[in-house]
């Protein structure tokens, strides 16, 4: 996955568009309009850019032999080579116009909608950062993982998807949890011997309420195959499920030995 610049997709047409009309006409005018068109020509051109341009390619490569012919002429030839390639050069341009249109138009390229008031990038590269950094530097790369993993989903509109890695995050979570507040794990590794557990060892009811809530009415339902949540569905879930890491992690530092 690669994240588009789009403004710089959108200066491609204004730098070819020389290349075409006028911007030919002279040594000085090409000695512009050949360098200014170069970058987005090499990169459309290169074969391992993420853009399948397979018709327009060609055309590309052949411009660019002229260009490049012009360019590195020697400086009282370059009168001769621009007469001879001007031509070519304006009709690839006008051909490559087309081509790309048509090329363009089959790019798997999407728009990730907003969701609520989370930021798009934020989801999408890093999850984890809806934290405070205090919470996420006592998460295990294991929770970090799953979380960054429900964000991408939650973008891409994945939301049953999102709420797993988010379930398992919390799990790996309560399961070091419970070490922590008891001395060792649960001998049953399932969240209602964790809340057993937790209750036992003293955990406070803000705390435990909160992974009953989401034991019960989240994460045993969704385990089925007949539930899908919904995006809205999701992102509730996202603000429980973030209350309760919040809470077991301040709880965790509490509890830690200083």
């Amino acid at each position: 996955m690669q994240r588009i610049n789009l403004a710089w997709y959108a200066k491609i047409g204004p730098n070819l568009q020389p290349l075409m009309i006028g911007g030919l006409e002279t040594i000085e005018l090409a000695l512009r309009s050949i360098p200014a068109a170069w970058p987005f020509l090499t990169y459309l051109g290169d074969p391992k850019t993420p853009l399948s341009l397979d018709a327009s390619r060609p055309v590309i490569w052949e411009i660019m032999r002229l260009g490049s012919e012009f360019l590195q002429a020697q400086e009282d030839q370059r009168a001769e080579i621009l007469e001879k390639n001007r031509a070519a050069i304006h009709n690839l341009t006008a051909k490559l116009s087309i081509l790309l249109e048509q090329d363009l138009s089959h790019q798997a390229v999407y728009h990730v909608l907003p969701k609520r008031a989370y930021s798009t990038y934020k989801l999408i590269d890093d999850a984890s950062s809806l934290f405070s950094k205090e919470v996420v530097s006592e998460l295990s790369d294991i929770e970090l993982l799953d979380i960054r993993d429900a964000g991408k989903c939650a973008a891409f509109e994945l939301p049953t998807a999102a709420a797993f890695h988010f379930f398992r995050a919390i799990d790996a979570l309560l399961q070091r949890y419970t070490i922590l507040v008891n001395g060792e794990t649960s001998k049953s590794k399932n969240w209602g011997q964790y809340i057993i557990d937790l209750e036992k060892g003293g955990v406070a009811p803000k705390i435990t309420s909160v992974l009953r809530q989401l034991k019960d009415l989240h994460r045993n339902p969704i385990i089925h195959p007949e539930t899908r949540l919904t995006v809205e569905e999701c992102f509730s879930l996202f603000g429980l499920a973030e209350s309760a890491t919040n809470l077991i992690v301040h709880d965790m530092v509490a509890r830690r030995p200083r």
